[in-house]
């Protein structure tokens, strides 16, 4: 059964070079990262479906111990929102805007975790996208400025 499941997942896996064909909004780097932090993995995490793949582009960043994950996709709804696996209904959640984007910013009830999630507008030729950032130790502001240096 392995041995047939790894055939069917393997026409769903991409690089993120492969992906970038198949999604209609750019896929970028942070102009600006956490002082310290460095980029250590970068995956594409799909589904497996019959209709369009909404893959979901992760990139962790790492200082010591510490890191904050940064997620990018199409608009996705809250039941496969990266978002939404951190934060829930019961946690205080901020909706506001921001250099023409809208945000959105979490901290989870009884936890350290914060999550900042970013609609960018479509642009051109490029469809509407969100970015999310994961993290424990950033404040606000310095995530903002991180999500902020996307749009440069």
């Amino acid at each position: 059964m392995a041995y047939y499941w790894e055939k069917i997942y393997s026409h769903f896996r991409y690089t993120v070079k492969e992906v970038q064909k198949l999604v209609d909004f750019p896929i970028k780097k942070p102009t600006y990262t956490a002082k310290g932090y460095e980029l250590k993995k970068e995956k594409v995490d799909t589904d497996i479906t019959l209709g369009k793949s909404k893959p979901i582009i992760n990139s962790r960043y790492k200082k010591g111990e510490f890191s904050y994950t940064i997620y990018q996709s199409a608009i996705m709804e809250k039941g496969k929102d990266p978002f939404y696996f951190w934060v829930n209904d019961n946690d205080k959640i901020e909706h506001y805007e921001l250099k023409g984007a809208k945000f959105t910013f979490a901290k989870t009830t009884g936890s350290n975790v914060k999550g900042i999630k970013m609609i960018v507008p479509a642009k051109g030729k490029d469809s509407s996208y969100q970015i999310v950032i994961i993290d424990d130790i950033l404040n606000k502001a310095e995530l903002e400025k991180i999500m902020i240096s996307f749009l440069k």
